[in-house]
């Protein structure tokens, strides 16, 4: 029989005392750590202690790191019935969430609220647009996933650390025909359009093509009785509005008008001495679609990797599915009285930015790094 005496008892609780504590520490994270995404060790919560002021003015946002590549969506956050931001940043792939509260002279305004940000998935990459797929009220998110496809999240609904997401398609595709369907591709480089593009309340899909970027797809959700189904786009056409999108900014070739020049090779052509026929840059387009000027039918708004430029496009067609383009309703001076100029690949977003009750046009750039646009000395 061994007998183990008091003594010794407390020699060894005070031995392995320190790594007993590590361990519980480890493994127990706290009321607060738990309402935190899984794998969380840590979070955040606003607090307006410490202002940063230039001059006379007191910077709003002057800790929330700063915006390179930033992508814009609205959700609702904290189940408040009011549209909250969620902006992605496509240089860092970082979420940063802002909430829709009042503002202290009245009105309503942006306040940083990160505490929201482990609530979206960690491996967002490329792009994000947040979207309500099946009218429950909740923004969504489809998002880029390697290979150029997209994916989709549901929103499963609030809790206390913010809304809460489960994957719902890992990659959208349409019927090529009665038996095979194929995975609608975006590319890397360009961001799509996703929304209702006929009016039927279902959202769609217009996107350049993933080879070439010179012509736009239109996929249409073609699912029956609600606006649930992710399984039921089709193709409606791979050249919509008849358009081709040419090498250089701002210049296009609408229903077969001989206005693009035959440059798109890789490298000078032969003979040539200025490299006037190499590619003046690479593939891709950020699009939307909004009704600029009242007629009930969508126009194109097109930004364009390594250009400052955001393209306006009238569609003069019938219909949004039916689009129709003329040289004279292109334009590069967008909007017309201050034109945009962008250091590079302009990316527009329609939501209300000022808490007017009105949508604004936001553009901000979308480039993956800060090296497209520099030129190496070395060779």
């Amino acid at each position: 029989m061994v007998v183990i005496r008091p003594a010794f008892l407390l020699l060894l609780m005070a031995r392995f005392l320190p790594l007993l504590l590590i361990i519980w520490g480890l493994f127990w994270s706290g009321p607060q750590a738990q309402a935190q995404a899984t794998g969380s060790r840590f979070g955040f919560e606003f607090g307006s202690v410490a202002k940063l002021v230039q001059g006379t003015d007191t910077l709003a946002h002057a800790w929330v790191g700063g915006l390179n590549a930033a992508q814009f969506s609205n959700i609702d956050l904290n189940n408040d019935g009011r549209p909250d931001l969620y902006v992605f940043d496509r240089e860092s792939s970082r979420s940063y969430t802002f909430l829709n509260v009042a503002g202290a002279a009245g009105g309503r305004g942006w306040q940083y609220a990160p505490m929201y940000e482990n609530a979206f998935p960690s491996d967002l990459a490329s792009w994000v647009l947040l979207r309500d797929y099946d009218c429950d009220g909740r923004a969504d998110i489809f998002t880029y996933v390697e290979g150029g496809n997209i994916r989709v999240f549901h929103n499963e609904g609030a809790t206390s650390g913010g809304p809460t997401f489960a994957l719902a398609n890992g990659e959208l595709t349409f019927a090529l025909n009665s038996t095979l369907k194929v995975n609608i591709n975006t590319g890397y480089y360009n961001m799509p359009s996703v929304q209702d593009v006929n009016g039927d309340g279902r959202l769609d899909i217009l996107t350049y093509d993933f080879v070439a970027s010179t012509a736009l797809e239109l996929y249409l959700n073609t699912g029956t009785g609600s606006c649930t189904d992710l399984g039921a786009f089709s193709q409606a056409t791979n050249y919509w509005g008849q358009l081709t999108a040419c090498p250089d900014c701002a210049s296009y070739q609408p229903n077969g008008v001989a206005q693009c020049q035959a440059r798109r090779v890789l490298g000078p052509a032969p003979g040539a001495q200025d490299g006037t026929a190499k590619v003046l840059h690479s593939s891709g387009h950020n699009v939307l679609l909004v009704d600029l000027n009242g007629d009930g039918v969508l126009d194109l708004l097109d930004g364009r990797d390594n250009c400052p430029q955001l393209s306006r496009l009238l569609n003069t067609g019938s219909s949004t599915t039916a689009a129709n383009f003329t040289l004279d309703n292109i334009s590069s001076a967008f909007p017309l009285a201050t034109p945009l100029a962008t250091s590079v690949y302009p990316a527009p977003y329609l939501f209300d930015a000022d808490l007017d009750g009105t949508n604004d046009l936001i553009v901000s750039a979308n480039q993956v790094d800060n090296s497209v646009d520099r030129v190496s000395m070395r060779h």
